[in-house]
């Protein structure tokens, strides 16, 4: 049995996109009804700038994957070794 590695790549998609969206939510509620002071516009832009890091490091290292490899699994090609247990 055998898939492609790109295959794995959709769930990776499916959380950023549901992570995105609850940090947009989450963003939104701390600038309408969080702003008390200058310590909380300064934690959102803590969160925004660790965030977008946190996305640019994942691109790096993901655009390095060759995503067209294909990946066996339970493939009868691969076979264990003899091994034999010598009489003494």
């Amino acid at each position: 049995m055998s898939f492609s590695l790109s295959l794995l790549f959709y769930p990776y998609l499916l959380f950023i996109a549901v992570w995105v969206i609850l940090s947009l939510v989450g963003f939104y509620h701390l600038l309408r009804f969080g702003i008390k002071g200058l310590g909380t516009l300064l934690l959102a832009v803590v969160y925004l700038a660790g965030a977008l890091g946190l996305l640019q490091l994942s691109y790096d290292y993901l655009v390095a994957i060759p995503w067209e490899t294909r990946v066996s699994i339970l493939s009868p090609s691969v076979t264990m070794p003899s091994f034999e247990i010598p009489k003494y």
